[in-house]
């Protein structure tokens, strides 16, 4: 009977082991955020293996450039004047079939010295990842949601002695959009601009990061929130133009008002902020936001706009209009109501 495989866990939960020292011998990394894998590996390198003794117990192999007999060698050696030896092997996937059939081999008994961190570049999991998978530990690396994000930013900046308001912290996440590494470098430049400031406030944002940004679906949620016709239909074909998806944009919307409904129905019946926060996953200070947004909006009107969003994503699919009229006229019947809610 074929084993059960090991767990899969998060970021955290993997830093957490490691800082307690109950860890595994094999841990497979995978997923499509990048950077956060690339972060959290230095900082299991920082706790693993110390500064002085790095150079004789960690190394980083790469699978196109070693064997997979060379890999097993650097693992079952022993660490020198430490307890523990490090050994990251990346790019797994790009191994030889033969170097992939001794990894499996190894992960099946591995070496109780070394801790083997195999770092996938693919997205999907094949036989062979599911086959190390079987003894190895998972970590995935999602890409992080709006509150993770948001959660991420006010942690970077308090590593370094500094605070982001919530609103400046919003529309750096407008401007930059998903990408952790795209929101870690505007960080930094962000961090190098106000080394005389305490706070970081959206007017520093607004300098740094500027307005010239392919604009972001977040920020449509919020024009629309205010139903702002001429700016939200400008966002949108601005999108459009740059190469974003209209259907994805679609999708988007109706997240917004599937998000705006439910708050909407839960401050009529006089849920607490701390609730609403929870049942929309919305950080709790951007909650007072989208009861005002929910607020130009009556529900008969979002339940209408379900109805438009659905014909929109019917016509971009049949590809019979041309995507900028089908968004034009969307937008507009998605704001052209009475500002007024119930």
């Amino acid at each position: 009977m074929k084993s059960e495989s090991m767990p899969t866990i998060q970021a955290e939960t993997f830093l957490k082991q490691i800082a307690s020292g109950k860890t595994h011998p094999v841990y497979f990394f995978y997923g499509d955020e990048y950077y956060l894998m690339e972060e959290t590996l230095k900082k299991a390198t920082a706790k693993i293996v110390s500064k002085e003794v790095r150079d004789f117990n960690y190394d980083l192999l790469y699978g196109e450039e070693v064997t997979g007999d060379a890999v097993i060698n650097i693992a079952t050696s022993f660490p020198m004047m430490a307890q523990m030896r490090l050994v990251v092997l990346k790019h797994v996937d790009r191994l030889s079939d033969s170097g992939k059939r001794l990894i499996v081999k190894y992960v099946n008994n591995p070496a109780p010295q070394t801790i083997l961190i195999l770092v996938s570049i693919g997205k999907d999991l094949k036989k062979f990842h599911k086959d190390v998978l079987e003894k190895a530990v998972g970590v995935q690396f999602k890409m992080l949601t709006e509150m993770k994000l948001l959660t991420w930013i006010f942690a970077r900046f308090k590593e370094k002695g500094k605070e982001i308001s919530p609103p400046a912290a919003r529309l750096l996440l407008a401007r930059m959009g998903r990408s952790l590494q795209d929101i870690a470098n505007e960080t930094e430049k962000l961090l190098q601009y106000s080394r005389n400031q305490t706070k970081i406030e959206e007017e520093t944002v607004e300098k740094v990061v500027g307005i010239s940004r392919t604009f972001n679906i977040f920020e449509v949620w919020d024009s629309l929130g205010e139903k702002k016709f001429m700016r939200s239909a400008a966002i949108v074909r601005h999108m459009i133009e740059v190469g974003d998806s209209p259907i994805y944009m679609v999708t988007m919307l109706t997240s917004y008002f599937t998000k705006l409904l439910l708050v909407k129905t839960l401050h009529k019946e006089g849920a607490p902020q701390k609730q609403i926060a929870a049942q929309t996953r919305t950080p709790s200070y951007f909650v007072n936001k989208y009861v005002a947004q929910a607020h130009n909006y009556s529900e008969s009107q979002i339940l209408s706009n379900f109805k438009y969003l659905l014909e929109a994503d019917e016509n971009l699919k049949s590809h019979y209009q041309h995507p900028r009229l089908i968004m034009d006229l969307l937008i507009y019947h998605l704001t052209h109501s009475n500002r007024t809610g119930e």
